[in-house]
């Protein structure tokens, strides 16, 4: 029974990781802060919108005074005061 229940949560885990790899992935803190893995590169950049390439969309920020925090190959954290999020092809 044990060796049963070491391989589901192998597969569990390997299943897990499946979906960040392919699409984007946002974690908010409130409306204040957002970091977005997946980030290809930064197509728009002002205090009232900033819009990111994550290859297979567009994802737009918009609000006040927004201002890029951090931003690394594949991540970015954004903060400022987030009003809407819009998705784009």
């Amino acid at each position: 029974m044990g060796e049963e229940k070491r391989k589901y949560i192998g597969k569990l885990s390997v299943f897990g990781k499946e979906p960040v790899g392919l699409s984007p992935f946002m974690q908010f803190s409130s409306n204040r802060e957002v970091t977005v893995d997946g980030c290809k590169g930064i197509m728009e950049y002002c205090t009232e919108s900033i819009k990111i390439n994550t290859g297979k969309l567009i994802i737009a920020f918009n609000g006040r005074g927004l201002n890029i925090k951090c931003m690394t190959e594949t991540s970015v954290i954004i903060c400022g005061y987030i009003t809407s999020v819009e998705f784009l092809r």
